[in-house]
Order: C-alpha cells, then sequence, then structure tokens
C-alpha cells in the first residue's frame, strides 16, 4: 500500500510541478503588466519567479532516469520561457506604441550563469545581450535590450514600446499577439510531462532510495 502511494504522489508531482512553474511565471508577469503596481505586488512577482525557478532547479532530480532529468528540465526550460515572452509579447502588441528612433550607440554585454540541482549536478549557461541606446521622436524610449544585435551606430529603426514602461520594448517588426511563444510553451510543458509521467510508470515497482530502510530494501509487512 505505501509503494502504491509513493506511485501516486510522484504521478502527481510530475504533472503538478512542471504545470506549477508555468502558471507561476505566467502569473508574475501579468501582475507585472497589468497588477496595480507597488511593492508589495512586485515583491510577489518576484516571488513567483524564484517559486518557479526552484521547481525548475530540483524537481527533476525526482527522475529515476538521467535521460529524462536532463531532457525534462531543458524542456520545462522552454516551457518557461515562452510563458514569461508570450505575455511580454502580448502587451506590447495589445497597448504597445511605434516610435521612429536613431540608435546612438550598441554594447554587447556576455553573462554566464551556473545553477546546481538537488543532487549536485551543474549547469553553466552562457547568454549574450545587446544594449542599444536610442534617441527616439517624443523622448522614449532610451534604451532596448535584445538578443541579437538588431542595428548599428548612426542607424535608424522602428521600437515598439509599453506607454505604461512595465515591458521593456522591442523592434516593431517583431512585435506579435505572443501565439506562437504560447505554442512553444504549451509544447515544452507536455513533453515535460509525458516524460515525467512515463518515468514514474516505469520505475514505479522500484523503491526510491530514501524510503529503503535500512538493512532491508522491502517495506515492512501491514
Amino acid at each position: 500500500m505505501a509503494g502504491r502511494h509513493i506511485s501516486s504522489l510522484r504521478l502527481a508531482a510530475a504533472v503538478g510541478l512542471p504545470v506549477s512553474a508555468v502558471g507561476l511565471v505566467t502569473g508574475a508577469r501579468w501582475l507585472n503588466a497589468y497588477g496595480a503596481g507597488g511593492v508589495v505586488v512586485g515583491g510577489l512577482g518576484v516571488v513567483m519567479v524564484l517559486a518557479a525557478m526552484a521547481i525548475w532547479v530540483f524537481s527533476p532530480s525526482l527522475s529515476e532516469s538521467g535521460v529524462v532529468f536532463f531532457v525534462s528540465a531543458v524542456t520545462l526550460a522552454v516551457a518557461l520561457g515562452g510563458a514569461y515572452t508570450g505575455v511580454d509579447k502580448w502587451v506590447l502588441y495589445s497597448r504597445g506604441v511605434r516610435a521612429q528612433c536613431a540608435v546612438l550607440d550598441v554594447d554587447k554585454r556576455v553573462e554566464t550563469h551556473t545553477t546546481t540541482d538537488a543532487q549536485g549536478f551543474s549547469n553553466t549557461t552562457t547568454t549574450t545581450s545587446y544594449d542599444h541606446r536610442l534617441r527616439c521622436a517624443g523622448g522614449r524610449p532610451r534604451d532596448m535590450t535584445t538578443s541579437r544585435r538588431i542595428a548599428d551606430r548612426g542607424e535608424r529603426l522602428t521600437v515598439a514600446y509599453d506607454p505604461d514602461g512595465r515591458v521593456g520594448p522591442s523592434p516593431a517588426g517583431e512585435v506579435s499577439d505572443g501565439r506562437a511563444a504560447r505554442w512553444v510553451c504549451g509544447i515544452g510543458l507536455a513533453v515535460t510531462i509525458a516524460l515525467r509521467v512515463g518515468d514514474v510508470l516505469v520505475h514505479r515497482r522500484r523503491k526510491p532510495s530514501w524510503y529503503r530502510t535500512s538493512g532491508s530494501d522491502a517495506p515492512g509487512r501491514v
């Protein structure tokens, strides 16, 4: 009976944790874009994102298979990125304002991030960002950060920005309703759940190491 109970909990975690992580990121971005503002709401959004990142870092450790451990972490990261991007794109699509801007300067930034999961495995990622300093008609926005160089110094471009200043600006040609990002999020989430549920079902007869008692691999009889 205890083994079945553990399997049920692991199945619930395999579905519930990825869904919770995506929901937390989506909710945090909606609060950021449409919430009342202020320190309390802003702090709540930060806590929600941190909680989602904690799920991303620690929940793969529930996997029995090393392949599932790695692949599900990647697919969940893709889902979280799609959730984050999808909300921001919708905000610019629904209330964004376009401005003609001149590029004053472009700075390249390279950042390295290292995360360590519950089993002690470290993962290092490197991201490159380009900070475009702008002079726009109407005075806004003054800068824009992108993952690639959009224009060189002295060139002109059209930028979409949020008049409420809650979402970062974007090249006008890349503004959309966020449908593609939502599809990416949905597919990443579905693959993550399928991998983790499959992992639980395949290994459901194998007792987790923390459940085994000293000197015996079998649970006590009822």
